[in-house]
Formats: structure tokens, sequence, C-alpha cells
């Protein structure tokens, strides 16, 4: 069993309902305390989530992430927004998510 597991940038491959069986299955592979770390691009805060039709990407908003995490079971502990020195308006934000189990 893991102590965390970390996931960067291939979430979007997935729509909710899928992304909430993926993090189902991943609950049994944890330790009692163990975690999960996402990092992955986000919609900025009052922005419509978007889904891009030619990657077949989806980028969530933080209300959508924390949506997911509950239905899986897990608990939002830690929700941390990457600062750029130089933000490129152009470029998502992006948001480092902690689970833990419920």
């Amino acid at each position: 069993k893991f102590i965390y597991l970390f996931i960067k940038g291939v979430l979007g491959y997935l729509d909710g309902d899928d992304l909430v069986c993926l993090l189902r299955k991943l609950k049994p592979t944890l330790k009692k305390n163990g975690l999960i770390v996402i990092k992955d691009n986000c919609v900025r805060n009052g922005q419509e989530p978007e889904f891009d039709p030619d990657d077949q990407y989806y980028v969530r908003s933080g209300e959508q992430f924390y949506d997911i995490a509950h239905r899986a079971g897990f608990t939002v502990v830690k929700d941390q927004c990457s600062k750029l020195k130089k933000v490129v308006r152009e470029l998502l934000p992006i948001r480092i998510f902690v689970l833990a189990l419920k």
C-alpha cells in the first residue's frame, strides 16, 4: 500500500463520472492515512469549465474537483494554486489538491 499517490496532468482526459470511478478504485491502494495529490490545470475563479474537443480534455473548476473528491469518498485537505512570478494570461492556472480518505 502507498502513503501517497501523485497524479499530474492526466485527469482531464476523464469525464467526471470516470474520474470518480478511478479515485474509488485507488482507495484500496492507500495506507490508512494515505493521500492522493492531484496537480492539474483549472479554470480561473468565475470562469466556466472548458472542454477541448480536439484534445478531448476537460479543464475543471475547483468546485468540480471538490465535488468529484466528495463523490469518490475523499476530503480535500489542501488546495493550492501555483503562483508564477510572471503570470501569462493565456496559460491556465495550475492547482494542487490533496485528497484524504473520509
